[in-house]
């Protein structure tokens, strides 16, 4: 467990050099996949110790910022008892088109990306589809501000929303090409969600918004650490790599889902998964 009442960063010039910045997926990395909470309350210590000896840390992720802020960001704040302790962290939402930072009081400023959202008409006619014909395994997102997100229901198995998923997929890729629209969105499935957003979204659209925001407050890492239980997270570390950053990409998730993948960057596969690889990783991180 990290010292809490030492600052693991150094001033160098008009620099504040940290060690590391660990940059996080949420869902199935901090909160349980199914459950979709945080059920290693362990966690919350670990990231809150991190908070109050001026580490940044970096939330990355599909979500709707209201889920990071009810289920991650709101329970740290009581914990902590410290609003301030909130000016090391960074929160990317909506694969890039949602940010939020806070100031030196714990005020947050939201940033959204009107440009790249999904047009009106088209979320209308999928939220009518998951409700006419997939109510009994998922939910449309309402939430979302910029994508289209429908999600597994909260209980429901994973091997259960598998089994519909395809379906779903397909008829979200009609609607697409009925609209003209196949080329500017994407379908983007992960085990608990299909999600339909621009092409320019991903996890590294979020990882260049964190470098622009570590950029400004003047925070230079001398390695990056990052943290995912599916492929696509993978991105976050490609997009480090690409910049020429030291980076180790720590995957939580199935070692099979990266079988063929040939990574140009270290990879550590913890021995338990989701949420409680991430903490068995934190506990050893010095």
């Amino acid at each position: 467990m990290i010292n809490k009442n030492k600052s693991t960063s150094k001033i160098k010039g008009k620099e504040r050099v940290v060690p590391y910045v660990l940059i996080f997926d949420v869902d199935g990395v901090l909160t349980h996949p199914s459950e979709k909470k945080v059920t290693e309350q362990g966690l919350f210590s670990q990231l809150i110790n991190r908070l109050e000896v001026g580490e940044p840390l970096i939330l990355n992720t599909g979500r709707a910022v209201d889920f990071i802020f009810k289920r991650i960001i709101d329970p740290i704040e009581q914990l902590a008892g410290n609003k301030q302790l909130l000016k090391n962290l960074f929160v990317v939402g909506e694969k890039g088109a949602v940010s939020v930072q806070y100031d030196n009081v714990g005020k947050r400023t939201e940033c959204v990306d009107r440009s790249i959202s999904i047009p009106k008409a088209l979320q209308t006619e999928v939220k009518q589809l998951v409700e006419n014909e997939f109510s009994d395994v998922v939910f449309y997102d309402v939430t979302k501000k910029t994508m289209i997100s429908i999600e597994m229901l909260d209980g429901l198995s994973i091997d259960e929303f598998k089994q519909k998923q395809g379906d779903l997929n397909n008829k979200l890729h009609e609607l697409l090409v009925q609209h003209g629209l196949s080329a500017e969105y994407k379908i983007d499935s992960t085990r608990i969600a299909t999600d339909v957003e621009n092409r320019h979204v991903g996890k590294g659209l979020g990882v260049q918004k964190a470098l622009k925001w570590l950029a400004e407050q003047k925070i230079k890492s001398e390695r990056f650490i990052t943290f995912g239980d599916s492929p696509s997270d993978v991105a976050m570390a490609e997009e480090l790599h690409q910049r020429g950053l030291p980076v180790e990409f720590v995957f939580v998730g199935e070692k099979v889902l990266l079988a063929n993948k040939k990574l140009d960057f270290p990879v550590f596969y913890t021995t338990g998964q989701c949420e409680i690889g991430t903490m068995e990783y934190l506990k050893n991180l010095k």
